[in-house]
């Protein structure tokens, strides 16, 4: 990759790129609340433009009760079950 194109890299698209490495190694997958909070409250209002191809997947709906983590990552279009 160059450095240019892991300059544009958003906080939000690393984050849940974290997120999955961490899932798929098996460690703790839990993103900084800070991190999460900013990334979601800074993508909400571009919600209609992030859609499409190339963006974001289609907002999942998250479980009832969800916590914030897992909101945003629905938000992204992210499975956001717990691994059994």
């Amino acid at each position: 990759m160059s450095s240019a194109s892991s300059d544009t890299s958003s906080p939000s698209s690393t984050a849940s790129r974290s997120r999955a490495a961490t899932r798929a190694t098996g460690l703790d997958e839990r993103i900084n609340a800070d991190a999460v909070g900013h990334a979601y409250e800074g993508l909400k209002p571009m919600d209609a433009m992030m859609r499409g191809p190339g963006m974001f997947k289609d907002k999942v709906t998250p479980p009832p009760g969800a916590d914030l983590q897992t909101e945003f990552l629905c938000f992204l279009g992210r499975d956001a079950a717990p691994i059994p």
